[in-house]
């Protein structure tokens, strides 16, 4: 800050106080950008935290299902059809013409008998 030169001028007093005054302002606005700035950074820490705890959930939960590696069932029954339109890999079904069960090798459908 620099303070106008005296120079005996009767009005230094006034410029003097509205230096101090221009200064103080830009402080106080300083002060409120900084206040500003630590509620947003209080603000990140907290969504940051909660993205951390909903990681940690989701990579219990994909531990949980990495353990899964066959489900049992007493029976399935499979409803007769004709073959699929658009068969992919692994895909099973009844065949009624045939009345085999059949699944697709992504390539040609094989009979389980």
């Amino acid at each position: 800050m620099s303070l106008p030169p005296t120079s005996n001028r009767s009005d230094w007093p006034r410029l003097v106080a509205q230096a101090v005054n221009k200064l103080i302002n830009d402080i106080a606005g300083a002060l409120t950008r900084l206040t500003t700035a630590e509620t947003d950074v209080g603000a990140l820490q907290t969504d940051l935290t909660a993205a951390q705890g909903a990681t940690t959930a989701l990579d219990g939960r994909v531990t949980a299902l990495e353990g899964k590696t066959a489900y049992s069932v007493a029976t399935v029954t499979f409803t007769p059809q004709t073959a699929p339109g658009s068969p992919v890999a692994g895909m099973t079904y009844f065949d009624s013409g045939t009345n085999k069960l059949r699944t697709y090798d992504g390539t040609i459908w094989n009979d389980h008998w």
